[in-house]
């Protein structure tokens, strides 16, 4: 059976998790936390990845990160790696740590992201070490409430930005207290875990171009060729969407117009999964080259800017029920 696929790709977002070998402790004390909370930190700094969550058990860990440059492996080996190390100095001990390579699971961002936070927040409760996420000391739980400080290096915000309400914090927690939902149970609930997280259109767009025979060992519920939205269909929903012809979309500058310009490259890209080449080709006065830094700008409108991520939620919906009806 082939090793599971490593997928790795500018600002993707996982759910990494890794355990000792034959379940065995990797944290024995506090201070193994603390140290590998410290590489962590370093983790950030060397190879610019981003912290949004995580929770350290007595025998595996949980984080979620995204990766602006697409080296989670780099940074994997790099963590796993020198806390390994550290580790077995600290108990004299030596030989592998880890069970193996660590599981990343890609997951969708903007459908995705709170529940994947919320299991990784509720792993203490489910394994009966407390009642309340917020009495388990070893978690970002505590920071996302503000009932202790924020370190530098976690970032709390696009998670909070997604929950709806006055007080996001109090949001959060009642979001929390609801528990994990059944999708995500069953998801985690597998022998195998599937390498990837969200709707089967953003599966589809991962596994598109892949060879038959990973299909399986990243995803087993996938074996299917899924056809993803075409170019027309972006275009044609979100004309509808914002009552604009095409060429009014592609040729908008400012505005509402540059807006629904935006969103079409930026769907093009998320949905469809057009390289640059193919989604400058709609627009007769982009190149290639200038997609790169359009998507770099709706990304961070992704992350920050609440219409943007509004209007990205309802368009994504409308290509899906659309496309699920061809």
């Amino acid at each position: 059976m082939p090793r599971p696929l490593r997928i790795e790709y500018e600002n993707a977002w996982y759910h990494v998790m890794n355990r000792g070998i034959n379940h065995q402790t990797i944290f024995s004390s506090d201070s193994h936390r603390e140290l590998f909370l410290s590489l962590l930190e370093d983790t950030t700094k060397q190879y610019n990845l981003e912290i949004h969550a995580y929770c350290l058990m007595t025998n595996h860990y949980h984080i979620l990160v995204r990766t602006p440059l697409a080296n989670l492996s780099r940074c994997m080996r790099h963590l796993d790696g020198v806390y390994t190390q550290r580790y077995n100095h600290s108990v004299k001990r030596d030989g592998p740590l880890f069970r193996g390579r660590y599981k990343a699971i890609i997951v969708e961002e903007n459908s995705y992201l709170l529940l994947v936070s919320r299991y990784i927040h509720l792993n203490p409760v489910a394994a009966k070490i407390c009642n309340e996420p917020h009495h388990y000391k070893w978690s970002s739980y505590l920071a996302y409430l503000n009932l202790e400080s924020r370190p530098s290096w976690l970032q709390c915000g696009v998670i909070l930005n997604q929950i709806h309400g006055r007080n996001s914090r109090e949001s959060y927690l009642l979001f929390t207290s609801q528990g994990i939902d059944q999708e995500i149970k069953n998801f985690y609930g597998r022998k195998q875990l599937a390498s990837i997280l969200g709707s089967e259109i953003f599966i589809a767009s991962h596994l598109n171009n892949l060879d038959k025979k990973y299909v399986c060992a990243v995803a087993t519920d996938v074996n299917r060729t899924i056809i993803l939205p075409t170019a027309d269909r972006i275009f044609n929903c979100i004309s509808e969407y914002f009552s604009m012809t095409k060429n009014e979309i592609t040729e908008s500058q400012q505005g509402k117009k540059n807006l629904a310009k935006l969103l079409v490259i930026y769907l093009l890209r998320r949905v469809s999964y057009l390289t640059h080449t193919e989604i400058a080709s709609h627009f007769d006065k982009l190149q290639p080259a200038s997609i790169a830094p359009v998507l770099s700008r709706c990304n961070k409108m992704a992350q920050t800017d609440e219409t943007f991520i509004k209007h990205v939620n309802q368009l994504s919906l409308i290509v899906a029920r659309q496309h699920s009806q061809c």
